[in-house]
């Protein structure tokens, strides 16, 4: 009840808070997630993952409490965790313990498995995830849960989300990635990547779609493959070839990419009758995006 009330979700959160040992001005960066923060992060080319956070920045905490609190928290809560996952303010509780256990992969291996639909301790990195695909990505036409599912790809160990992108969702990130709340757990995932034979696994299935992501109005997805190309040194002549195509046509100058990819949206909705337009406000993914292909090799 307390979770999943508009007003008892804050006192949780900042019980949970108080228990890790965060410092009063930094309450907000756990309390809620900025989306225009997250895009910067993600498009910034940096090697860090968003649920980085430096743990000793903690202090005058009560980490024993914290640690039990969320245990007994989640195995009370195991009969309702359905409802949990898709309700707004018990997301936002949820979501707030996950950043606050980042680093810590012992507790995350057992928050995940237990919010994945497991209930053996250290499953969530051993099982095969194909099991629960359909189930999982149903659950991303859900605002709350595709959310969460943001912000655990965000702080889940290595070894699990590995197994996240090679069992859950491969085969399925094109169809993820066209819906309105999926595609920024696409995003969360591309920016994620470790190496660069997983951006080698997610290029195979969203390369041969990028016209058709740019159409469904999905750009922040292509803008998240161009900066974890150029962060991991892949598939950049790919991406760059692909976007052109996507952008251009056989009877236009090669030259007028770039203006397309400044009023991206403008120009995809006028296409043929698009013109350079007077006072009209530039895209941001566009500009983003052409940050990230000016740094690419000659």
């Amino acid at each position: 009840n307390v979770m999943c009330s508009c007003y008892g979700s804050h006192v949780l959160r900042t019980l949970l808070c108080l228990c890790k040992g965060v410092p009063f001005d930094s309450l907000q960066d756990f309390h809620m997630t900025k989306r225009s923060a997250v895009l910067a992060e993600r498009l910034s080319g940096g090697s860090s993952r968003p649920g980085d956070q430096n743990l000793t920045s903690f202090q005058h905490g009560f980490p024993d409490m914290f640690k039990t609190f969320v245990r007994q928290m989640l195995q009370n809560a195991k009969n309702d965790i359905s409802t949990l996952l898709t309700e707004k303010n018990s997301s936002l509780v949820l979501q707030t313990v996950l950043k606050l256990s980042a680093g810590d992969d012992d507790e995350l291996n057992h928050i995940i498995a237990v919010l994945l639909g497991y209930d053996e301790d250290d499953t969530a990195q051993k099982k095969d995830y194909s099991e629960q695909k359909n189930k999982i990505v149903a659950l991303l036409e859900d605002t709350a849960y595709s959310h969460l599912l943001e912000v655990i790809i965000d702080v889940a160990p290595e070894e699990l989300r590995s197994n996240m992108l090679i069992g859950t969702l491969k085969g399925a990130l094109f169809a993820i990635s066209s819906h309105h709340c999926g595609n920024y757990v696409v995003q969360a995932l591309i920016s994620s990547a470790k190496t660069a034979d997983q951006m080698k696994q997610i290029w195979e299935e969203l390369g041969p779609n990028i016209k058709e992501l740019l159409e469904l109005g999905k750009s922040g997805v292509v803008a998240s493959i161009l900066a974890a190309c150029q962060r991991l040194e892949t598939n950049r002549l790919e991406i760059s070839e692909a976007l052109s195509a996507a952008l251009t046509s056989d009877s236009e100058p090669s030259d007028s990419i770039v203006a397309h990819i400044l009023f991206l949206e403008n120009f995809l909705r006028e296409k043929s009758y698009w013109k350079w337009p007077l006072g009209v406000k530039m895209s941001v993914l566009g500009c983003l995006m052409l940050q990230s292909i000016f740094q690419y090799p000659h």
